[in-house]
C-alpha cells in the first residue's frame, strides 16, 4: 500500500471515529422520538409529576438545543487547546469528554433522571466541536497538497456517514428500542480513535512552526506522508510559511480584523458557513420524518424517506472530495448554494399545492432528496476548511474558530421542535410560510454574492 493511500485510510479512520458522536447522536432522535418520549414520561411517573405533551415538548426541546450553547463553548476553547497542546492532544482530549459525556448520558437510564441526559449531551456538544476544530486542523497540516482538499472534506462524510448511521439505528425495529444501546454505541468509536491516536506523531507543521523542532517535524512528514517523497523540500516549504511567524507575536482577534487578508478569510469563511447552515440543514436533520408526514406522506414512507435523504447526502460528499480539487472551492459553493435555493423554494410550493395535489406529496420527497445531493457536494463540506486553508499557521485555529463561533449559534434553535403537542414549531410554522422563505432566500441570495466577489477560486494550493 502506498504512503498516500495509508494516508486517506488513516484520515478517514480517525475522522470517523472522532466525529461519531457529533454526526450519531445528532440524528437518532429523529427515529427513536417515541422511545425517548416514553422514557421521559416513566421518569415524571416515578417522580409522581404528571408530564402534559406541552411541558414534554419545551423538555424535549431544551434536550435537543442545548448542543449548541455547548458547541459554542467548545469552539471558543478549541483554539487555546491545539495552539497550547497540538492538534493530537486535543483530539485525545476530545474523544476522552466524549467518552465522559456518554457514560452520564447512560447513567440517566438507571436513574431515571433525564437531566443525566441534557448534561451529557451538552458534554458531548464541547467534546465534538473541540474534536471538530482539531480535527481540521490536524488534517491540513498532514495532507500533501495534491490531496489536500480530499482529506479536507472528509469531516462532512464522517457526519453524513454517522447522522446515516444515526437515523438507522433510531428506528424502532433496529435499535430505537434499546436505549442502553442506542446511547451507548459511541463508546466504541472514541475508542478506537484513542488506538488510531495512540501511534501517530504531532503534525508536522505544529512541530515545526510552533514547537521549532525540526528532527520531530522530519519524522512526523515521514510517517504520514512516506519517506519516498522530498522531506527536505517539504520542511522548505513549511519553513517559508514559517519566516513571518518566528518574530510575530500571537494572534489576536485584534489583528485579524486590522489585517486585510485576514479579515477577508474570516469574512469567506463566515459567509460559506452562514450559507451551510442557512439552507436550514440543522432542521432537516431533527424534523426530516415530520416534514414528510407533514408533507402528506405516511411514517413508514416519512422514515424510509429520511433514511435515503442521508445516504444520498453520503453518496454525494464522496463525490464532492473528488471535486473540491479539480473544480475549485468557489464554484462548489456557488452551483451548489444556487441549486439549494432552487430546491428550498421548489419544496415550499409543493407544500402547499399536496393540500389539493396527492402527487405533490411526492415533489417534496424529490425536494428533499435534491437537496441533500446538492448540499453535500458544495456547502457542507467546503465551509467546514475554507477559512483554514487560506491563512497562514498560527492564525489558523482563531480565524476558524471565530467563523464558527459567529455563525454556530443564532440559526439553529429550534424553541419547539416537534409539533407532537397538537401544535406545530415556531421553526415549521416560519419555514413554510412566504413571510419566511422569500427574506432567507434573499439573504442566501446576497450570501452567494460575497462569495462571489470575495471568495478566490483556488483548487490544491499550498496553505
Amino acid at each position: 500500500m502506498n504512503s498516500q493511500r495509508r494516508l486517506l485510510l488513516v484520515s478517514g479512520a480517525l475522522s470517523l471515529a472522532t466525529l461519531m458522536p457529533m454526526g450519531y447522536s445528532n440524528a437518532y432522535p429523529n427515529t427513536a422520538f417515541e422511545t425517548f418520549k416514553s422514557f421521559f414520561n416513566e421518569s415524571m411517573v416515578n417522580r409522581r409529576t404528571e408530564l402534559d405533551p406541552s411541558a414534554f415538548t419545551w423538555i424535549w426541546s431544551a434536550y435537543l438545543n442545548v448542543w449548541f450553547p455547548g458547541f459554542l463553548v467548545g469552539t471558543l476553547l478549541a483554539p487555546t487547546i491545539s495552539d497550547r497542546f497540538g492538534r493530537k492532544k486535543a483530539l485525545v482530549l476530545s474523544n476522552v469528554l466524549c467518552l465522559l459525556a456518554t457514560v452520564i448520558s447512560l447513567l440517566s437510564l438507571p436513574f431515571m433522571c433525564p437531566e443525566l441526559l441534557i448534561v451529557g449531551r451538552i458534554a458531548a456538544a464541547i467534546a465534538s466541536a473541540i474534536g471538530m476544530c482539531s480535527l481540521i486542523l490536524f488534517l491540513q497540516e498532514v495532507a500533501p497538497t495534491a490531496i489536500r482538499g480530499r482529506i479536507s472534506s472528509y469531516p462532512e462524510l464522517c457526519l453524513t456517514l454517522t447522522n446515516l448511521l444515526g437515523i438507522i439505528c433510531g428506528l424502532h425495529n433496529i435499535l430505537g428500542e434499546n436505549l442502553l444501546v442506542l446511547i451507548g454505541l459511541p463508546v466504541i468509536p472514541n475508542l478506537c480513535a484513542l488506538l488510531f491516536l495512540a501511534p501517530c506523531p504531532e503534525t508536522p507543521k505544529f512541530l515545526l512552526i510552533n514547537r521549532k523542532d525540526k528532527v520531530k517535524a522530519n519524522k512526523s512528514i515521514a510517517f504520514f506522508q512516506g519517506k519516498d517523497i522530498n522531506i527536505e523540500k517539504v520542511l522548505e516549504e513549511i519553513s517559508a510559511e514559517s519566516q513571518d511567524e518566528i518574530s510575530s507575536q500571537k494572534t489576536s482577534l485584534k489583528e485579524i480584523w486590522r489585517t486585510p487578508y485576514l479579515r477577508q478569510a474570516l469574512l469567506i469563511g463566515t459567509v460559506a458557513l452562514l450559507l451551510q447552515i442557512g439552507t436550514g440543514v440543522c432542521s432537516l436533520l431533527f424534523l426530516s420524518s415530520e416534514l414528510f408526514v407533514r408533507a402528506g406522506l405516511s411514517k413508514f414512507a416519512a422514515e424510509m424517506g429520511t433514511v435515503a435523504m442521508m445516504a444520498l447526502m453520503s453518496i454525494a460528499t464522496i463525490f464532492s472530495m473528488h471535486l473540491v480539487d479539480r473544480c475549485g472551492r468557489r464554484p462548489l459553493l456557488l452551483g451548489c448554494g444556487a441549486a439549494n435555493i432552487a430546491c428550498v423554494m421548489a419544496f415550499s410550493v409543493f407544500e402547499v399545492l399536496q393540500k389539493t395535489q396527492q402527487w405533490a406529496s411526492y415533489g417534496c420527497l424529490v425536494s428533499l432528496l435534491a437537496f441533500s445531493v446538492t448540499f453535500s457536494l458544495g456547502l457542507g463540506p467546503v465551509p467546514w476548511f475554507i477559512a483554514a486553508e487560506m491563512v497562514p499557521q498560527r492564525h489558523r485555529a482563531l480565524v476558524q474558530s471565530a467563523a464558527l463561533t459567529l455563525t454556530v449559534e443564532w440559526p439553529n434553535f429550534e424553541p419547539l421542535p416537534y409539533g407532537h403537542a397538537g401544535r406545530f414549531s415556531l421553526v415549521r410554522t416560519l419555514m413554510f410560510s412566504y413571510g419566511f422563505i422569500l427574506p432567507l432566500v434573499s439573504l442566501i441570495v446576497l450570501l452567494l454574492c460575497t462569495v462571489f466577489t470575495r471568495a478566490p477560486n483556488f483548487k490544491a494550493q499550498q496553505a
